[in-house]
């Protein structure tokens, strides 16, 4: 039951007089009758939200990125996506606005529950419109991930750095064949950490002296062809021709970064090392 504009808890329900409050509405007056009923004005002020075109946002189901299109002519008229949703929405907005092409319109990314440098690929580095199906592809994988496989995105994406929307995509769709580990940054962490959580291994304490951990974490890096980044290492162990061109590409500059700093500081080791 609402009275003046707040509902009534269930507690305070039990100990309500029904009859009562009835009788002390008639009596006030300002009853409006209806053929459904008899109604009282309890001052609730009801906004107008619908403009006749657009519903009121609402997220009906998750949505990880909205993106504003608008035509440069008429930028008052402005149509929202949420990211992911069907093409045929994205088909349908452009028609609302009049335009053929994502191109045609200016795209604006309002909210993102993406990071700010995966957002950055999209919003700073490539005009946003022309890479409307690229975000879409993107969400709808990052939808299907449960936190530690989020985690795990932004490890590899923050390790190998994409330059294009496609790649952040290639990346997400193949996130599977990744080997993560976090918060190392090591060859000999590495090889701690393989070693510990082998299940096919099973290490006598007394012996963990006598085993060489950054050997075989370096043994390792070599054959998987692995980086370290600020987050921890990571690997891809698929067949991606495209993934990896992009892990190559990493390694050529990340070498030359190391080469660069050794000559400066001949003491200095990177992590690997």
């Amino acid at each position: 039951m609402d009275l003046n504009g707040g509902t009534v808890r269930a507690e305070e329900l039990e100990y309500l007089d029904g009859y009562e409050t009835a009788l002390l509405l008639i009596e006030g007056g300002g009853e409006t009758i209806t053929p459904y009923g008899v109604v009282y004005n309890n001052g609730m002020r009801l906004p107008q939200l619908y403009d006749g075109r657009r519903f009121p946002e609402y997220f009906y189901e998750s949505c990880l990125a909205s993106v504003i299109l608008s035509l440069p002519d008429h930028p008052m008229e402005q149509e929202t996506l949420y990211f992911p949703c069907a093409e045929s929405k994205i088909a349908r907005t452009l028609r609302r606005l009049g335009a053929e092409r994502p191109e045609q319109c200016v795209a604006m990314l309002d909210t993102s529950e993406i990071s700010e440098a995966v957002r950055g690929v999209f919003e700073d580095e490539y005009p946003l419109n022309k890479h409307l199906e690229t975000l879409n592809a993107l969400t709808r994988c990052l939808q299907k991930f449960d936190g530690q496989a989020l985690e795990d995105f932004h490890t590899v994406f923050d390790t190998v750095w994409p330059e294009t929307p496609e790649e952040v995509l290639y990346l997400a769709e193949e996130l599977r064949d990744f080997t993560v580990v976090p918060d190392i940054s090591s060859a000999e962490e590495y090889g701690w950490f393989l070693i510990k959580e082998s299940k096919n291994l099973d290490v006598d304490p007394k012996s963990e002296a006598y085993i060489d951990y950054q050997k075989y974490g370096q043994h390792r890096i070599q054959e998987e062809g692995g980086h370290f980044g600020d987050r921890g290492y990571v690997a891809y162990l698929g067949s991606k021709s495209e993934i990896r061109s992009i892990m190559d590409r990493n390694l050529s500059e990340r070498q030359m970064n190391q080469s660069f700093w050794q000559k400066r500081n001949p003491s200095m080791k990177m992590g690997g090392e």
